[in-house]
């Protein structure tokens, strides 16, 4: 009679076999979790990227568009509102940068009295009210007229809201050297932005930004630091 074959797999080669599937499962989990999380963390320094990039391209247009004018603000005594210009220790100051360096201050090219300033995450443009100075019948009084009122601008972005936060805002207020052999130079407004997301973190950037039309040096001098940045008028 032939002798049938009961070969087959013994216990414990079954045991070694699934042992060595739930390895080799365990490997291939790990590299799938490596790369989603790769993705991931490449994903989000691509979106913080463009973030600081839009960001950047908003404070840039502003503070490129500074020019060398007085700024402005209306105070009322007894019912007579008067015009009182940004000074500080009796010379005029175009472009004001706080202290503590969140907040910036000057006037645009086409007479906007605005104010760069970090608020609770956001970015905000706040544009002072707009007047205008005359004298009356006596050439003597003044009589100021509001030409605007007030109003305030948040940055936006489709990412902010989404995870993304302003973490810090900076500016930092650098002179050209009068020694400096390359030329006269103009002052330079250091911007130093940092975002926070809940799943990516802390990305930091910062830019230069040239203030142009301060090339002349007698105007370096108004380009400046000052101790608060709402209540150095005089």
């Amino acid at each position: 009679m032939r002798k049938l074959n009961n070969d087959g797999m013994t216990l414990v080669e079954l045991i070694v076999s699934f042992a060595l599937v739930g390895i080799l499962l365990v490997v291939a989990a790990e590299l799938i979790s490596t790369s989603t999380n790769a993705y991931y963390e490449a994903r989000g320094q691509s979106d913080c990227f463009q973030l600081t990039k839009t960001l950047f391209a908003e404070i840039r247009g502003n503070i490129e568009d500074a020019g060398p004018s007085e700024m402005y603000y209306a105070e009322t005594i007894d019912g007579k509102t008067q015009l009182k210009k940004c000074y500080d220790g009796g010379n005029p100051v175009y472009f004001a940068v706080s202290n503590d360096g969140h907040a910036a201050e000057f006037t645009t090219g086409d007479g906007e009295h605005i104010a760069l300033k970090l608020i609770d995450g956001d970015i905000v443009e706040f544009h002072y009210p707009r007047y205008k100075q005359t004298t009356a019948g006596d050439g003597v009084t003044p009589l100021v007229t509001k030409l605007s009122d007030a109003s305030a601008v948040k940055y936006d972005s489709k990412y902010l809201g989404l995870g993304f936060k302003v973490e810090d805002l900076k500016f930092s207020v650098l002179t050209p050297d009068d020694t400096d052999s390359t030329g006269p130079g103009c002052p330079t407004i250091k911007v130093e932005l940092i975002i926070n997301c809940d799943r990516y973190g802390i990305f930091k950037d910062l830019k230069y930004i040239e203030l142009y039309r301060f090339y002349e040096k007698n105007l370096w001098s108004t380009v400046k630091n000052v101790d608060d940045i709402t209540a150095f008028y005089e």
